[in-house]
């Protein structure tokens, strides 16, 4: 009988340098409609910060969160992901795939090029070869410009449903946020 499995694939990009987050803390403190005002006068003060720490520890979370519902990588990353492609049609997990996608058999013989096939683009089906037991490694994600925007939105809605709620462990309304994602996922419309 012929299967198609993927494994639980490993981050390997530890060592990249910082991760850019697609919502930055000023499109985060806009969409919040957080402003600072000095005591003394009704003039903008120069920083409303003292939550920046706390909102960039959000929008990290938040973004892990519609990674997973989504299965989109919305930061770049190298993956390394073992593989069984039997039947010749296992999509690949964590897209969008970006550049190449490398393989080794069980034995850690590397696979060519030539013998990888690869249909569809950002999220591809792994045609060939059809063999159990592989690792893939390849880059997968957006970046900040071209991040959908309604992955965006769903990271902004989270953030701002945990902030609101912050200490109301339980009670935060997720629930704009559950059902953008929901869409991204029942439409495939990851951009």
């Amino acid at each position: 009988m012929d299967f198609n499995l993927a494994y639980d694939g490993e981050n390997i990009s530890e060592d990249s340098g910082p991760v850019v987050e697609p919502v930055t803390l000023q499109e985060m403190k806009d969409y919040l409609r957080l402003e600072g005002f000095q005591d003394d006068d009704d003039s903008p003060a120069d920083e409303f910060d003292f939550d920046d720490t706390l909102i960039e520890t959000m929008i990290q979370a938040a973004r892990e969160w519609v990674e997973g519902k989504t299965g989109c990588s919305l930061v770049w990353k190298r993956m390394q992901v073992p593989i069984t492609n039997l039947s010749g049609g296992i999509s690949l997990p964590y897209g969008p795939v970006i550049g190449t996608v490398t393989a080794v058999d069980s034995n850690g013989v590397e696979i060519t090029s030539d013998n990888i096939r690869l249909v569809g683009t950002k999220f591809p089906v792994l045609k060939l070869p059809k063999q159990a037991d592989m690792v893939l490694t390849y880059d997968v994600g957006y970046n900040i410009l071209t991040c959908p925007g309604g992955l965006k939105d769903a990271i902004k809605a989270h953030v701002a449903a945990c902030y609101e709620n912050r200490g109301d462990e339980g009670k935060a309304d997720l629930s704009l946020a559950a059902k953008l994602c929901g869409l991204y996922v029942k439409s495939g419309m990851f951009g």
